[in-house]
């Protein structure tokens, strides 16, 4: 698979991943990662985890695939525990099959939100085959984008309401493996509490709303 460093693209094979992962308590994926903050900032406050950030924007990730290779006196991890990898969430790489423990999506857009709320089998079925059993996946959904005025990118979307969610998408997440066990929403200082770029933004917007959905790996 092919992953980055700064500039620097490379590949990754499965002894590698395996090697690198090895000996720590927990790996975490963030699907469609976009900046790689939040992987950054979950690496370097659980040194015991290692923590993958998945992206096909391979520019986005420039910045913190860098940084986390520095010197620990100018943000680098000292665990080097962590990994950004260049990949579309259809075709998430073979090299981390059954991985996972942890699977976060954060503040998805585009073709990624629409499969998250429409609970896409295809892309569901790539989430599960990253996940170890048991794993807990947790997707942040920016709720506040289904107000008006609601962009043009998101009007054919089912806005996420709790009948949706119980009739609708959690059966759809079941045919993946995904049990729903949380459902809330968030806003104002629990956004902020989100290592995030877009947390952080939404946070102090109008009216910020986002739909946590919490599932682990039957």
């Amino acid at each position: 698979m092919e992953a980055i460093k700064g500039k620097k693209l490379f590949d990754v094979g499965r002894a590698e991943i395996e090697e690198l992962v090895d000996g720590f308590a927990a790996i975490a994926v963030d699907i469609g990662t976009g900046d790689g903050r939040f992987v950054y900032a979950r690496a370097r406050a659980h040194p015991e985890w290692f923590c993958i950030g998945i992206d096909s924007e391979r520019q986005n990730l420039r910045e913190y695939s860098a940084k986390i290779h520095k010197k620990p006196s100018r943000g680098g991890l000292p665990a080097r525990n962590a990994l950004y990898v260049i990949a579309n969430v259809r075709n998430l790489p073979e090299e981390l099959s059954g991985l996972a423990n942890r699977v976060y999506i954060n503040f998805p857009w585009g073709s990624l939100l629409e499969s998250v709320v429409t609970g896409d089998d295809a892309v569901l079925g790539e989430i599960a085959a990253v996940s170890a059993d048991g794993v807990t996946l947790e997707i942040l959904v920016n709720y506040s984008i289904f107000v008006d005025p609601i962009p043009v990118e998101v009007r054919r979307l089912p806005k996420l309401s709790p009948d949706y969610i119980q009739e609708v998408l959690a059966p759809a997440y079941a045919r993946a493996g995904f049990v729903l066990v949380e459902t809330t929403t968030l806003a104002g200082d629990e956004l902020r509490e989100i290592p995030t770029t877009w947390s952080k933004r939404l946070a102090h917007g109008r009216r910020p709303s986002t739909v946590y959905l919490k599932m682990r790996m039957r």
